[in-house]
C-alpha cells in the first residue's frame, strides 16, 4: 500500500473519531435500534486504538490521506478500503457486501485524496443495513372479552380481533411474508392467544416436544414464543410439529432459563392444560395458530386477571428453515416497553416485557399504527394528460421505463421507472403501451412547444441461476427440507466419523447453525443431517450412537438415531423412552 506501514495502518485519531460518532450514531432504542454487537464492536476497536493513541502515536492530515485500513476478520473476509475521506463518487467505486453480515464497505481508488469533512459520509456506508428496516414497536396488546364460547380448532372465525396488533421485522419489505398478526381475548378461565401467520414455507418445524435433545432449539423453526410477567416469569412456546403432524408446547420458568442446569422442561397440555391448535392457509402463504392458555398456567396463585387490570408480557415470532431445523430466516420480538431495543433474541437484551391490557368490552377502534404509514403504496399508473404510445420489442418484457427527449437527444423528463406492462397496456391490445406525461420537465417547468421524442428501456424477469458454490459438498450447499443440503456445523470442525453398514456417520462437536451430525452415503454425498452435536460417535448397521454435550442446555449423554435416514431411535429406560439418557 505506498507508503502506509503494515498492520492497521488507518492513523488513531481518524479511527477514534469514526468510531466515536458510529458508537453516538448507533440507535439505542425503537424499531430500528442497533444490534448490542454493533456498539459493542465500536467501543471495543475505539478502546483498542485508543490505548495506541495514549501512548503517543500523532498523525498528521496529510498522513490520513495515504493510509489505507485492511479489514480481517474470521473466515473469507479481508477487504482493503480506502481510509474513510476518499471521495465516494469516483465512478469506479462500488460496494461488497459481508456475506454473513449486511454491511456496506466502499471499495475505492488506492490513490484518492481527500476532502477534510467527508468520513461522515463514508462511515454511514459502515452502518449495517438492518439498522434501515422499519419494524413495528408495540407497547401494549388490548385483549378483549371472548365473546362466545371459543372451540380451539385454529380458525379464528369467532373471534373479536379488534385489539389484534401486527408483528414484523420490516413493515417496508416483508409485511406480506414475514408477519404476524396476534389477537388476545380472556375468559374467567383463561387467556386466548390468536396468530394469523404470513409464512411462505408454513408450518415447518422438526423439533420433537417429547425429547429434551429437541426442547432446548424447539423456537429455532416456526414458533410463538409467550414470555408472561405475572407473579412468576413463565415462558410458553407453541409450534407444529411437522414430522407427526400434532401440536407442540413447552414451557419454562424464568427469562433466561437457559441458564439453569438443566434446564427444567414442562409439558404445556400434559401438565399445565394448554390446549393448541393450527389451521393452514388453502393457498399456502401462510396458517392461523390459537391456544387456549389457563390462567392456572400463567399465574402462580392461579388467580385471573380481571377487566381494566394489566400485566407485562412479551412476544416473540420466529420464521425458521425449510429444513424445519437449523437457524430462522426471521424472528421479531415486539410488544415491548418504549424504548426498548428488541431486533435481536430476548437473552440479549434484559427483561423488556410491555403489557397486556384487559379491557372491559370488545369491538375495540383503535387508531392506525403507524407502521402501516411506512408501507410502500400500492402501485399506481403515472398521471399525466399527454398520451405517450409505444411498441414494446420482441421477446420477454417484464418492466419498461420511458424518458422523453428533444429532437437532439437531450433529456427533457425522465418517467417513473420499472413499468409493468400489464398495467399500461394500451386500449388496442397487443404489444403497445401507453404512459402519459404531464408536460413537465425534470425541473418541474412546463415544456416549451414543440417536437419531441420517447426513447425507453425493457428488460426481462430477473431471475436467480445456480452456478456454484465453493464452500461445502452439499447436495445443493444449502440446507433443503429433504436434508440432503447443507454440510456441518458452524462452530467446530468434524471430530468424529463411524460406519453403519453402507452409510458413513460423521460428527461435529457443536452446532447453533448448519448440522452436527450427517449421513452419507456410498456415493459419497450426504443423505441427512441432524441439528445436535456429538462428542463421539459409534454405530452398527441400523444405528449410530452419540455422546451429545450441549453446554448452552447444560444437558449430555447418550444418544440413539437410524443410521439409514437420521430419524430419532431413543432409549428406554425403566420402559420410558429417553433422548439423551
Amino acid at each position: 500500500h505506498g507508503a502506509a506501514p503494515a498492520g492497521p495502518a488507518l492513523r488513531c485519531s481518524l479511527v477514534t473519531d469514526l468510531l466515536r460518532i458510529g458508537s453516538s450514531l448507533a440507535p439505542r432504542s425503537g424499531p430500528a435500534a442497533a444490534a448490542p454487537w454493533v456498539r459493542n464492536f465500536c467501543g471495543a476497536v475505539l478502546r483498542a486504538f485508543g490505548s495506541r493513541a495514549a501512548r503517543g502515536t500523532k498523525t498528521s492530515n496529510s498522513e490520513h490521506q495515504k493510509h489505507w485500513l485492511r479489514y480481517g476478520a474470521a473466515g473469507n473476509w479481508a477487504t482493503d478500503v480506502a481510509q474513510p475521506r476518499a471521495p465516494i463518487r469516483n465512478p469506479q467505486s462500488a460496494t461488497s457486501v459481508h456475506p454473513r453480515c449486511p454491511v456496506l464497505v466502499p471499495r475505492l481508488p488506492r490513490r484518492s485524496h481527500a476532502k477534510p469533512g467527508s468520513s461522515l459520509l463514508a462511515l454511514c456506508l459502515l452502518v449495517p443495513l438492518s439498522l434501515f428496516a422499519q419494524g413495528t414497536d408495540h407497547h401494549e396488546l388490548h385483549a378483549v372479552p371472548a365473546p362466545k364460547a371459543v372451540e380451539i380448532d385454529g380458525r379464528l372465525d369467532e373471534w373479536d380481533l379488534s385489539g389484534r396488533i401486527v408483528i414484523c421485522s420490516d413493515v417496508v419489505q416483508a409485511l406480506d411474508r414475514f408477519s404476524g398478526s396476534v389477537a388476545m381475548m380472556y375468559d374467567e378461565q383463561a387467556l386466548y392467544v390468536g396468530v394469523d401467520w404470513n409464512d411462505p414455507t408454513p408450518m415447518v418445524n422438526h423439533y420433537d416436544p417429547d425429547y429434551d435433545i429437541d426442547r432446548r432449539k424447539c423456537f429455532h423453526s416456526d414458533s410463538l414464543q409467550i414470555h408472561f410477567n405475572t407473579d412468576q416469569k413463565r415462558k410458553v412456546i407453541g409450534w407444529w410439529y411437522t414430522k407427526e403432524k400434532r401440536s407442540g408446547v413447552i414451557c419454562l420458568n424464568g427469562w433466561m432459563p437457559w441458564h439453569d442446569k438443566p434446564i427444567v422442561y414442562i409439558d404445556g397440555q400434559k401438565e399445565l392444560g394448554i390446549r393448541q391448535a393450527f389451521q393452514p392457509r388453502p393457498d399456502g402463504t401462510g396458517y392461523t395458530q390459537e391456544l387456549r392458555i389457563p390462567w392456572t398456567a400463567i399465574v402462580k396463585s392461579g388467580r385471573a386477571y380481571r377487566a381494566g387490570e394489566r400485566f407485562d408480557c412479551m412476544l416473540d415470532l420466529v420464521w425458521g428453515p425449510d429444513s424445519g431445523k437449523g437457524w430462522p430466516v426471521n424472528h421479531m420480538m415486539d410488544l415491548v416497553k418504549p424504548g426498548a431495543v428488541h431486533t435481536g433474541w430476548f437473552w440479549e437484551v434484559n427483561e423488556i416485557y410491555g403489557q397486556v391490557v384487559l379491557e372491559k368490552e370488545g369491538n375495540l377502534d383503535l387508531p392506525q399504527p403507524e407502521y402501516l404509514r411506512r408501507r410502500k403504496p400500492a402501485a399506481s399508473k403515472i398521471a399525466g394528460t399527454i398520451p405517450l404510445r409505444v411498441e414494446l420489442p420482441a421477446g420477454e418484457v417484464s418492466r419498461f421505463a420511458l424518458a422523453v427527449e428533444d429532437l437532439d437527444g437531450r433529456r427533457v423528463r425522465t418517467l417513473p421507472g420499472d413499468c409493468d406492462p400489464a398495467l399500461y397496456a394500451a386500449a388496442e391490445g397487443g404489444r403497445r403501451v401507453e404512459v402519459l406525461w404531464d408536460g413537465l420537465d425534470d425541473r418541474g417547468q412546463l415544456a416549451k412547444p414543440g417536437e419531441y421524442r420517447v426513447t425507453g428501456l425493457t428488460r426481462g424477469e430477473l431471475k436467480v441461476y445456480y452456478d456454484l458454490c465453493f464452500y461445502n459438498p452439499g447436495t445443493p450447499p444449502w440446507a433443503t427440507a429433504d436434508g440432503r443440503g447443507a454440510w456441518g456445523a458452524d462452530h467446530t470442525p468434524p471430530h468424529c466419523v463411524a460406519a453403519a453398514g453402507e452409510m458413513i456417520v460423521l460428527g461435529w462437536p457443536g452446532a447453533e447453525g448448519g448440522f452436527g451430525i450427517v449421513g452419507v452415503g456410498p456415493d459419497g454425498k450426504k443423505r441427512w443431517g441432524e441439528h445436535q452435536g456429538a462428542t463421539a460417535l459409534a454405530a452398527d448397521e441400523q444405528h449410530a450412537y452419540f455422546m451429545l454435550s450441549d453446554f448452552w442446555a447444560g444437558k449430555s449423554g447418550l444418544a440413539r438415531i437410524a443410521a439409514r435416514d437420521g430419524a430419532y431411535r431413543p432409549l428406554h429406560v425403566n420402559d420410558r423412552p429417553e433422548l439423551p439418557v
